[in-house]
Order: C-alpha cells, then sequence, then structure tokens
C-alpha cells in the first residue's frame, strides 16, 4: 500500500498562487508570443488574460492592459468574428456596418 496521496486541492492552491503570483509575467508573456501557437488568436489571448486578471485582486498599468484592450476591439469590429455568435444584436450591427461600409 503506497503512502503517497494525490492531494489535489493541495495542487489547485498552489496553481493557483503561482498564476497570481506571476499574473503580469503570464500576460506580457502572452502578449509577446501573440506570433506564436496558441498565442496568435486574439479570442485565446483576450480569455487567458482575462482569466488571469479576474483571479487576482490587483491594479495593473495601463501599459500592460491596453494589448488586451486593442484586441478586444479587433474583436468587437470584426464581423466576421461577430457572425459567429446567435446574438441579434451584434448580428444586426454587423449587417448595418457592412451596407455602410458599401456605400
Amino acid at each position: 500500500m503506497s503512502h503517497y496521496s494525490t492531494d489535489i486541492d493541495g495542487i489547485n492552491e498552489a496553481s493557483f498562487r503561482l498564476i497570481l503570483d506571476n499574473a503580469e509575467h503570464l500576460i506580457r508573456y502572452i502578449y509577446e508570443h501573440a506570433n506564436s501557437r496558441p498565442y496568435d488568436d486574439a479570442e485565446i489571448r483576450v480569455g487567458l488574460a482575462i482569466k488571469i486578471l479576474i483571479k487576482s485582486n490587483v491594479t495593473y498599468s495601463s501599459e500592460l492592459l491596453q494589448p488586451i484592450v486593442d484586441d478586444l476591439e479587433d474583436l468587437i469590429n470584426d464581423n466576421e468574428y461577430l457572425d459567429n455568435f446567435d446574438d441579434p444584436i451584434s448580428k444586426k450591427r454587423s449587417t448595418m456596418q457592412a451596407t455602410l461600409s458599401h456605400q
């Protein structure tokens, strides 16, 4: 019989602490590697960054946050991206923008 046990709660707590202690570094890493998989997808970059920011209760510099804001703006203004969702408001906005750009 093994005297080792799997401390899932301890592993989860240590993982959480590791992410929090390195949040700024992780976000910088994600954006410094924006040309490499899997970080070459704005949706993945934003999703990871937001997960990190939500877990931490720290105020970060605008310099660190600006690439996230830029990605969000790009996604919001990407009609093809917005068309992937069953959100009637986004689809209506997307259709209106496409119509106006062709006039």
